[in-house]
């Protein structure tokens, strides 16, 4: 005999929550999307941080 294992579904309190953080961020997501629109191609921006640069740079290279 087996035990019986509980239905494993979403949790709706997570995907609310989830729901609610992008919600909030919808302005700051604009804001970066149109600071992207606007650069030419190859120059960085603020966005881009020092790690993440360095891990681009890094790519191709092996």
């Amino acid at each position: 005999m087996c035990a019986e294992i509980p239905a494993m579904g979403p949790d709706l309190a997570i995907a609310r929550a989830a729901a609610a953080r992008w919600r909030k961020r919808a302005a700051e997501r604009e804001q970066t999307r149109k600071t992207l629109d606007h650069q030419p191609a190859g120059h960085f921006t603020p966005i881009d941080s020092v790690d993440r640069l360095a891990k681009r740079a890094g790519r191709g290279r092996r």
